[in-house]
């Protein structure tokens, strides 16, 4: 006979007087996300592959130099990266990688996409760590596996998870496409600035791309939330409401 007691973090079964512990696997449901511009998007989905970007294109410099350190360190013609978020949609996110109304998120399962990821020899990927500058000089020698994942502190709201692509024979396009899997995509979130009209009309193209018809695609509420101004509304309600001693007045 099998008894079994549940918690959220494990499960415990009892067999012949032994305690099993048995833990959960990573839940499919835990997201990962990409934020890009619709023109991005609807490439990504016509032609079921995700864009890596040469680093030297990049803003941040600190972040390019290490990445071209590993490349040569490593003796290779081409390394490529792409950068994704862990954390939960924020103002700073879209602002800084989605921006306007053109800006949008493509959020993955992320087991499955990091699961396609380790399938593949020539695709690396990790949790960037964040350092101080005092931290990094503490550290001494740098492994070279650690050089594409390391960034300075004050990026650290980002939360990034990065996929970088190597190849030791050929210097590839600066934007290089590997085929990617829909079925690792959640869903699609379009700009909170889109016009309402012009939202309508970027679902009815995603639908009609094969093996898109089904994909959901939402527009962020982030800065228009009907439940936020409603719950001022309730708040006044109830303070205003008239009371039992009221009435016997």
């Amino acid at each position: 006979m099998h008894a079994a007691v549940q918690n959220v973090n494990r499960v415990k079964i009892w067999h012949g007087g032994s305690m099993i512990i048995l833990k959960p696997k990573r839940p499919s449901q835990i997201e990962i996300r990409r934020y890009m511009d619709v023109v991005s998007v609807l490439d990504m989905l016509l032609n079921k592959h995700l864009i890596l970007l040469n680093p030297k294109s990049w803003d941040d410099k600190n972040d390019s130099f290490f990445l071209e350190a590993y490349r040569k360190r490593l003796g290779l013609k081409a390394v490529r990266a792409a950068c994704f978020s862990t954390k939960p949609e924020t103002y700073h996110h879209w602002r800084c990688f989605a921006p306007g109304l053109s800006g949008a998120c493509i959020i993955f399962y992320k087991d499955k996409l990091l699961e396609y990821v380790d399938k593949r020899p020539d695709l690396r990927g990790g949790l960037v760590k964040y350092k101080t500058n005092q931290q990094l000089q503490r550290m001494g020698k740098l492994a070279d596996d650690d050089l594409p994942f390391l960034k300075r502190w004050p990026y650290q709201d980002e939360g990034e998870y990065r996929v970088i692509y190597e190849d030791d024979l050929w210097e590839c396009d600066d934007a290089h496409g590997i085929d990617l899997p829909l079925e690792t995509i959640k869903r699609i979130v379009v700009s909170p600035w889109c016009p309402q009209s012009l939202y309508l009309s970027l679902k009815s193209i995603i639908r009609t791309l094969d093996g898109c018809n089904e994909l959901t695609v939402n527009r962020s509420l982030l800065v228009d939330t009907e439940m936020w101004k409603d719950a001022l509304t309730a708040i006044h309600d109830r303070a205003f409401a008239p009371t039992e001693q009221d009435d016997c007045l």
